[in-house]
C-alpha cells in the first residue's frame, strides 16, 4: 500500500513555502492537493516539441493526447524518463523546491519548451504541472484542466534534476 504524506509534514510544507513570497495560484493548488495526503510524485523528463495535429489524425484525439499523461506523453511532449516515490520525505523535499521557486520568479520568456513534468497522485486523482526553465513558466493541469501559465523560477530545477539522475529509469 503506498505511503501517503502525514498530515503534519504537509502542513510543514505549506508554513515552509509560503512565507512572504510573492503570490502564486499554481503553488496554492499544490498546497491544497497536499494537505489531503499523496500517495505518490511523478517526476518526467519530456521532450519540448509536441506532435503537430496532423501527426496525431484529428482535432479530438490532438486535444486528448494535450490532455493526457501517458507511459508515451505527458500532456502532449514525448516523455524521455519517469522516475516515481512514494516516500514522504522525498516528496516533500521536491515539493517545498518547487513551490518555492513559483512563489520567488517574477519574468518568465515566450517559448514554453518544457523539459520537466510532476505528477501529484491522490488515490484516482492528480495534479500535473508541465516546467520550462528555459522561459521560466509552469502549466497546471488540475482535474484534467489546463489553468493560466505562471512563472517559476529555476532554482527548483537542481533538485528535479537530481532525483532524475540518483533514479532508475522506469
Amino acid at each position: 500500500m503506498p505511503k501517503r504524506l502525514p498530515p503534519f509534514a504537509a502542513l510543514l510544507l505549506l508554513l515552509c513555502c509560503g512565507c512572504g513570497k510573492k503570490p502564486s495560484a499554481t503553488a496554492d493548488a499544490v498546497d491544497r492537493f497536499v494537505v489531503s495526503g499523496l500517495d505518490s510524485l511523478t517526476l518526467y523528463s519530456i521532450h519540448p516539441r509536441t506532435p503537430d495535429i496532423d501527426e496525431v489524425g484529428d482535432e479530438e484525439t490532438y486535444e486528448k493526447l494535450l490532455a493526457a499523461a501517458t507511459p508515451k506523453f505527458f500532456h502532449g511532449h514525448p516523455v524521455l524518463q519517469t522516475t516515481a516515490t512514494d516516500k514522504p520525505d522525498e516528496i516533500a523535499a521536491l515539493l517545498k523546491s518547487v513551490t518555492r521557486s513559483m512563489r520567488t520568479a517574477a519574468f518568465g520568456a515566450k517559448c514554453f519548451d518544457p523539459r520537466h513534468g510532476l505528477r501529484l497522485t491522490r488515490g484516482d486523482t492528480h495534479l500535473d504541472l508541465v516546467i520550462c526553465y528555459e522561459c521560466e513558466y509552469v502549466q497546471l493541469w488540475e482535474g484534467g484542466v489546463k489553468q493560466p501559465y505562471e512563472t517559476i523560477a529555476e532554482s527548483s530545477k537542481a533538485a528535479l534534476d537530481r532525483f532524475l539522475a540518483a533514479a532508475k529509469p522506469q
